[in-house]
């Protein structure tokens, strides 16, 4: 999958893309055995204003947020919308590195410092 962000497209054309990203996410997660299944994959949501956020300030709170968790060069996907009068994103990432020796992110084993990381980044964690 490439980095580049789908709109506008028919349902159907964005079901493949989801479902194509998430089985990406899925091989690389089960080339590791030693996390759990319950913790391979990371959900985060961003709240925006009223207002849609422009795409820079998307690629901004991505950046921004792996980077500060150590999961930049994992697998992502991040879905914007607006089911409840605000827009908001929701970051899925998985903790495992998507090249060998495919390891599980540290970070995530100790909550107090992954808070200290999100606060850092002025982003909140759900």
């Amino acid at each position: 999958m490439d980095n580049g962000i789908y709109a506008n497209h028919s349902i159907d054309t964005m079901a493949e893309v989801i479902n194509l990203a998430a089985c990406e996410m899925q091989a690389t997660c089960d080339l590791n055995t030693r996390v759990g299944e319950d913790k391979k994959i990371a959900h985060f949501i961003f709240s925006f204003d009223q207002e849609k956020p422009p795409e820079a300030v998307l690629r901004d709170t991505e950046d921004s947020m792996l980077a500060a968790l150590g999961l930049s060069d994992n697998h992502f996907a991040t879905f914007l919308h607006n089911d409840n009068g605000h827009w908001h994103l929701h970051m899925f990432a998985s903790r495992i590195e998507k090249n060998p020796p495919h390891r599980g992110n540290s970070l995530w084993r100790d909550q107090t410092q992954r808070i200290r990381y999100v606060e850092k980044s002025r982003f909140a964690m759900v």
